[in-house]
């Protein structure tokens, strides 16, 4: 029997993934300052293309959190956990973004975290119908995926051809005439 999405979400991530391409296809030009803007330290989906990241799963975990006094329990999120794993060799685009340099001080060594799938939401829901529209090649499910060490997390999105995709709010001239829209950074599984 083939497992179920919901019940074992990390099912759709394990394997070696490539980070392809950026996807602009919600503006109607590619932002003036887009390196800029993946260089904020707070931006950890913004990957260069040809980026090697392995994910596999790892078990389950909770969160800190607070304790609930009447039930004495905790009030942590708890998830399925995998473990990600960014591989060498590193570029130097990507040894500049503020959110990623510090693990490019020992450039020997590949990336290790471990990372829970914190939550997932329907996506498309009280969204414009000309922005699902235009992202109709997308699952309906995100998933929030957060560093244990809570240093980092990213969205991301199975796309229906089985690629992920990691959505980035970026500011520039958006399709729908706003001054901001999401991007995307497509990644494609290499192996399993």
């Amino acid at each position: 029997m083939k497992p179920n999405q919901f019940s074992t979400p990390v099912k759709q991530f394990e394997g070696l993934w490539e980070v392809e391409s950026y996807d602009f296809r919600a503006f109607s030009a590619a932002p003036n300052n887009l390196e800029d803007q993946l260089n904020a330290p707070e931006e950890y989906a913004g990957f260069t293309i040809g980026l090697q990241i392995e994910f596999s799963a790892s078990g389950s975990a909770v969160m800190p959190g607070s304790i609930n006094p009447t039930t004495m329990k905790s009030s942590g999120p708890s998830g399925q956990t995998m473990q990600v794993r960014i591989l060498q060799p590193f570029s130097p685009q990507f040894c500049t973004r503020k959110a990623w340099r510090h693990i490019c001080s020992n450039p020997q060594q590949d990336f290790h975290a471990e990372l829970m799938i914190k939550e997932f939401f329907n996506w498309q829901k009280d969204r414009d119908p000309a922005f699902v529209q235009l992202w109709s090649d997308l699952k309906p499910i995100q998933y929030s995926l957060v560093d244990l060490a809570k240093s980092f997390n990213f969205d991301v999105i199975v796309a229906k051809n089985g690629k992920l995709l990691l959505p980035i709010a970026v500011d520039g001239p958006a399709k729908n005439g706003r001054d901001a829209g999401v991007m995307g950074v497509w990644l494609k599984k290499v192996s399993k």
